[in-house]
């Protein structure tokens, strides 16, 4: 077991979504513990708000086999926060307009769509910048 507090950042890009929601619990509490007071933690992930429209056609499931859980924004930012977490910064990676206005999937979208948005309900991937606070 790694020791408490012994990390400046934790990074977890695009993998949350493949554990079930209490793992992912677990997931941010770990993460907690082992950084510093100050330090960041980093992740990404599948926004669900946009992937229940690309998987529409495919019986509600996820857009990868192995996923548990895919997150809406205000989902995971309830769970960093509740985690004790405070949010330095959310961000949407993949903006999806089109998808957006019209309710049905556009892949058009992943080339006309600003590849990083301060809106991250609109883009297919969520970006979070937590900090363990002092």
């Amino acid at each position: 077991m790694l020791p408490d507090e012994s990390f400046d950042l934790v990074w977890s890009g695009q993998s949350i979504e493949h554990v079930d929601l209490h793992a992912g619990a677990n997931m941010c509490k770990e993460a907690f513990r082992l950084l510093k007071r100050g330090g960041y933690f980093c992740l990404d992930t599948p926004n669900r708000a946009l992937t229940k429209i690309h998987t529409s056609d495919w019986h509600g499931g996820f857009i990868h086999p192995e996923h548990k859980h895919e997150y809406t924004n205000d989902e995971l930012r309830s769970l960093l926060e509740a985690t004790g977490f405070e949010i330095e910064v959310n961000m949407g990676v993949c903006e999806m307009p089109k998808t957006v206005e019209t309710g049905k999937f556009h892949y058009t979208d992943f080339v006309v769509g600003n590849p990083v948005t301060p809106q991250p309900e609109g883009a297919y991937c969520i970006y979070f910048g937590c900090v363990r606070p002092y």
